[in-house]
């Protein structure tokens, strides 16, 4: 068959194992570069911490300073 010889888009035999190795690659990249963004928003989430509020409290009825 003329398409397993010449393999897809004229491409020869080798040239399609690099191109799927090549693919392969830039997946397992991707999926890595996602998951180490996350780990690092996780991280800086946990050491921000919560956004706490100060109560407020009444000021005594005092001058202020000068």
């Amino acid at each position: 068959m003329l398409l397993a010889k010449s393999g897809v888009l004229g491409l020869g035999l080798k040239q399609m194992e690099q191109a799927y190795y090549v693919g392969i690659g830039l997946i397992f990249l991707h999926c890595q570069i996602v998951l180490t963004g996350g780990l690092v928003c996780f991280i800086v989430m946990v050491m921000k911490g919560h956004a706490y509020v100060a109560d407020a409290y009444p000021l005594p009825d005092e001058n202020p300073p000068r």
